[in-house]
């Protein structure tokens, strides 16, 4: 075992020298001696890597034609890592990994949502929640007690770096107005209407900026959620007529339905409606990938826990 911050260009070259014999790495981030590493793994040999130490390790399998690209962002090489070897066969994948993700609203919707796609390990994020972290969050939001008092944003980046060893986030403490900088893909994960309108006139005068035929390249998701029922709405950028449809759903909130404070969210119904948007999410990242046959990105899904009944709208 080498030590961090020793490991010098001879060493980097008896790594290069056992991926040349065709041996695959594992590489995670881990601390030694208190110090974030990178621990890379190869047969009964393992070595201990700054980032800067890394980084030329990369360099160097790069000109030396190892691998074949740039490396993605956020990426563990075009080796294997184990966080993603359950899942890194997948057609999505690569693609996945090439997106950027606005998510805006960090509550019991926005929490879910930013853990599941940073185990997915997408591009960036861009994180959007002027609220802090309360007692009353703990009943149905991804946080824990000691993260009261934080703004959301920040205790959200917290566990994605702690829980999935992901960095490549913009935590911004502000709501997502009409004026915020967006991504292609930008999820909703608000309490009130005026918030979505807002998000979704930003979102629909971003894709009309873009070529058109990059417009298909863009997703809007609005998750709605009460304690025991769901509600989501799906749009693709070139989808004009899901734009039409989802129109009258953008409501007034004294049109809404009035809901008790004490029967608002649950955390397994936050769960469920995260895991609902990231499977939408992947099933669009999918259909951009020449499959045999394209999944199903439905405009409209709903469900009802008392009754357990899903409904989709195509």
């Amino acid at each position: 075992m080498m030590k961090l911050g020793q490991v010098a260009q001879q060493s980097i070259e008896e790594v290069l020298e056992l991926i040349r014999k065709g041996n695959i790495p594992s590489i995670e981030h881990v601390l030694w001696n208190g110090m974030p590493a990178r621990e890379v793994r190869i047969k009964d040999n393992a070595f201990y890597l700054s980032e800067k130490e890394y980084s030329m390790l990369i360099d160097e399998m790069v000109s030396q034609s190892l691998v074949e690209d740039e490396i993605p962002k956020n990426s563990e090489t075009l080796l294997i890592s184990e966080e993603t070897s359950r899942f890194n066969s997948a057609i999505w994948f690569d693609k996945t990994r090439k997106q950027d993700v606005t998510i805006a609203g960090l509550g019991g919707i926005g929490s879910y949502v930013v853990f599941m796609l940073s185990r997915l390990d997408v591009n960036t994020m861009t994180l959007y929640d002027p609220d802090i972290v309360e007692r009353v969050n703990l009943s149905g939001q991804l946080y824990n007690s000691n993260q009261i008092g934080d703004y959301k944003v920040d205790a959200a980046a917290n566990m994605i770096a702690n829980y999935s060893n992901y960095y490549s986030f913009v935590a911004k403490h502000e709501k997502l107005d009409e004026n915020s900088m967006i991504s292609k893909v930008t999820i909703c994960g608000f309490d009130n209407m005026k918030a979505r309108k807002d998000a979704f006139r930003n979102w629909t005068n971003f894709v009309a900026r873009l070529p058109e035929e990059e417009r298909g390249e863009c997703l809007f998701i609005d998750g709605r959620l009460a304690a025991e029922e769901l509600q989501v709405f799906c749009i693709k950028g070139d989808d004009t007529d899901g734009e039409r449809r989802y129109e009258p759903y953008l409501f007034s909130d004294s049109q809404a339905a009035p809901t008790v404070c004490s029967y608002k969210q649950t955390t397994f119904m936050a769960n469920m409606i995260g895991s609902i948007i990231v499977n939408l999410f992947i099933n669009f990242v999918a259909n951009q990938c020449n499959p045999l046959i394209d999944r199903d990105l439905p405009f409209y899904t709903e469900y009802n826990a008392e009754t357990m009944y899903f409904k989709t709208i195509a």
